[in-house]
């Protein structure tokens, strides 16, 4: 009978000493890392800018653009600054697209040109590494339906 009751003591101990190995080996693996949070976007209202020539409306643009920020934050931080940043989009869009319309409607459609201008503008507004990227949605050249007569 005290062979057994050893026994049994000797395997408690063997297995309370398993299981509290096993415990803190358990605690020391590193915690996964949580997924990074999800791209934000700031959708803006589609900019329409007539192009003049001469006096005339030659006809508009319309351009939709997105912008991607990090995280919530600054999302909230660029719609604070939506209206600001809006009339310098308007005001660059109004000295460039008839520019680029100069070989006449429907000139020459560089879109990564226009991201890159853009990109320039939103840069200057709110600071370097605020927007991650920028998504042209829309670009659309429309010609005037009434060309004015010489």
């Amino acid at each position: 009978m005290k062979k057994v009751l050893i026994a049994v003591v000797f395997l408690l101990l063997l297995g309370g000493g398993a299981g509290g190995y096993l415990y803190l080996n358990r605690a020391q693996e590193p915690e996964p890392e949580p997924p990074p949070p999800l791209p934000e976007f700031v959708k803006f209202e589609r900019f329409v800018v007539p192009i003049v020539r001469q006096g005339f409306i030659d006809g508009f643009s319309r351009v939709e653009i997105t912008l991607e920020v990090a995280d919530i934050d600054i999302k909230r931080e660029v719609e604070r600054k939506t209206p600001r940043l809006r009339d310098a989009i308007q005001t660059d869009l109004h000295a460039y697209l008839p520019l680029r319309r100069g070989a006449g409607p429907g000139g020459n459609t560089d879109v990564a040109a226009l991201k890159r201008r853009l990109r320039a503008v939103i840069d200057a507004q709110l600071g370097e590494g605020v927007v991650k990227d920028l998504l042209v949605e829309e670009f659309i050249d429309v010609p005037a339906k009434d060309k004015p007569r010489g």
